[in-house]
């Protein structure tokens, strides 16, 4: 498959049941899947392609399986909302590795770093106090290595924040944040592939937004809450990733994700944040039970 009308044409026949195979010569799995998405909606790709074998030097070096699934992009923030997005697994392990979804109008084929085991994390930090300086050092590099990447992007601050091993946060000029991203998400997948560290990009307004602090409360019970213009904030970096209920003394508030920041982000003329308000001005204990 080369042409446009090859392409067509192999979308058409699938989509009418017929059972055939199609080529297509690329350099990795993600840069095949780049052509069709520009081709073909990508709601219905998981039905034109439903597996893909990985030939290298004409012996088969892996296969892949599609499917369609509702749920938070990886390489998004934690509060992202749930969208269509196609997952591409491994056949023999189902370890997922590249994701396809939707973005400001963008189609992005995004492949997945290599997750570590989340309990070893934890473990390590406090077990082997050599093991902190190490990877705070790892992480400087890595650091280092995003901002030489994304920077020729912008020419403005690039500001990274790492989140774990497999993660980062960049900020930087508005303007400058579509040709990071490149169309279909061309470069900042490119940018992925090399690093092996997922990378979300966001406006520097983003990160201005975050500064100016209204006043944090401390809860009875040790939780948390800063309050700024627009939101409420309640930090919880013991539950990183997890789904909470959260209570006021015995009675259940709400149930919501902490992103992989520790925060859970509430609208502050919300409701639910309004309520949290409320039980701090009458002393009520605050808690967050993990689901």
């Amino acid at each position: 498959l080369r042409k446009n009308e090859d392409f067509n044409v192999y979308a058409d026949m699938r989509l009418a049941g017929m059972g055939i195979i199609g080529v297509v010569h690329a350099m990795e799995v993600h840069d095949c899947l780049q052509r069709f998405s520009g081709r073909v909606d990508h709601g219905i790709l998981p039905q034109i392609i439903n597996t893909i074998i990985y030939v290298v030097q004409g012996e088969i070096a892996k296969i892949y399986d599609l499917e369609l699934a509702i749920k938070a992009p990886e390489g998004m923030p934690g509060d992202a909302y749930a969208r269509p997005v196609i997952v591409v697994r491994e056949h023999s392990t189902r370890e997922p590795e590249i994701e396809i979804f939707r973005y400001e109008g963008e189609t992005l084929v995004m492949p997945l770093a290599r997750s570590v085991e989340e309990p070893v994390a934890p473990v390590a930090a406090p077990i082997a106090a050599p093991v902190v300086p190490e990877e705070n050092v790892s992480w400087k590099v890595a650091e280092k290595e995003v901002q030489r990447e994304i920077g020729r992007y912008t020419s403005g601050p690039v500001d990274v924040r790492i989140i774990n091993d497999n993660k980062a946060i960049v900020y930087i000029e508005d303007k400058d944040v579509p040709a990071a991203i490149g169309k279909g998400g061309k470069n900042v997948s490119a940018i992925v592939n090399k690093l092996g560290i997922g990378i979300d990009i966001r406006p520097r307004s983003e990160l201005e937004a975050q500064k100016p602090i209204e006043e944090e409360m401390q809860f009875a019970g040790g939780i948390r809450i800063r309050l700024d213009r627009k939101q409420l904030t309640i930090i919880s970096p013991e539950n990183r990733g997890r789904i909470v209920d959260v209570f006021a003394g015995k009675e259940y508030l709400f149930t919501a994700t902490v992103n992989e920041e520790g925060d859970i982000l509430l609208a502050k003329s919300s409701t639910i944040a309004q309520e949290m308000i409320k039980r701090y001005n009458e002393g009520e204990t605050i808690r967050l039970r993990p689901v």
